[in-house]
């Protein structure tokens, strides 16, 4: 289930058998600060991370598009999050990295 989360994570399906058309898989990395001000949204409002990858055990607090956020409690370190945050909030005490194209 593991490498089934992380494939979709890397090649985000648009529908059966097609790969989506914003760019496939993620090229790039960037540190995450935690923020419940600092968007994760392009200017397009698309979230700009395809996944979260956590170096540091601790709680993860993302938010959606939608404005709703969720903790994700004492997360492993090495741990993939297949989820595309409009924000990680300032709540967060895991280390945080954000694979994005």
């Amino acid at each position: 289930m593991k490498k089934l989360l992380f494939l979709l994570a890397l090649f985000p399906l648009a529908s059966i058998g097609q790969i989506a058309t914003d760019g496939g898989p993620a090229s790039a990395q960037t540190a995450i600060t935690p923020s419940d001000i600092t968007s994760l949204l392009d200017g397009n409002g698309l979230p700009r991370c395809r996944a979260l990858w956590v170096t540091e055990t601790g709680d993860v607090v993302i938010q959606d598009q939608t404005g709703i956020s969720i903790t994700y409690p004492a997360v492993p370190a090495h741990t993939l999050i297949p989820f595309r945050p409009a924000k990680v909030m300032a709540a967060t005490t895991a280390t945080v990295v954000c694979w994005r194209s």
